[in-house]
């Protein structure tokens, strides 16, 4: 029993060498880094999304109307949200303490960043992106 733990925990060290090698040649691929927890790309690939960006008139003349009229009703959504968000807050800090739970750390699994996309035009960099994924 102990030779296949042993063999098993052999695989998975390499299958992460192998996930490792994936990632860092999509690094080298899209030309970006990581510094902490932010992606930061290089210059030539920054001029590239520069280059794709949909500009914001065009992007509106593309829209189909009914998007148009019904964004209003799709991001009054965000209040109630928010609220949901600032409600489990306020309950984590009290009950979890309360009870010697340990808290969860919302930025170890909820990412925000699509407002660091060049690509993007200012209505899309607004348009919600949350990716739950843990980090660690």
């Amino acid at each position: 029993m102990v030779t296949d733990i042993n063999e098993l925990i052999a695989e998975i060290r390499l299958l992460q060498d192998q996930v490792e090698a994936r990632w860092e040649a999509l690094r080298e691929e899209f030309q970006y880094t990581l510094e902490g927890r932010k992606v930061r790309f290089a210059g030539e690939m920054r001029r590239l999304h520069q280059r794709y960006r949909i500009g914001l008139l065009r992007y509106l003349g593309d829209t189909p109307p009914r998007h148009v009229i019904t964004a209003p009703v799709i991001y009054a959504m965000v209040v109630p949200l928010a609220l949901v968000d600032v409600t489990l807050m306020l309950y984590q800090h009290i009950c979890f303490r309360a009870y010697g739970v340990p808290r969860v750390v919302r930025r170890d699994y909820l990412v925000i960043d699509r407002h660091q996309l060049d690509y993007l035009n200012g209505i899309e960099k607004l348009k919600l992106s949350i990716a739950a994924t843990p980090t660690g």
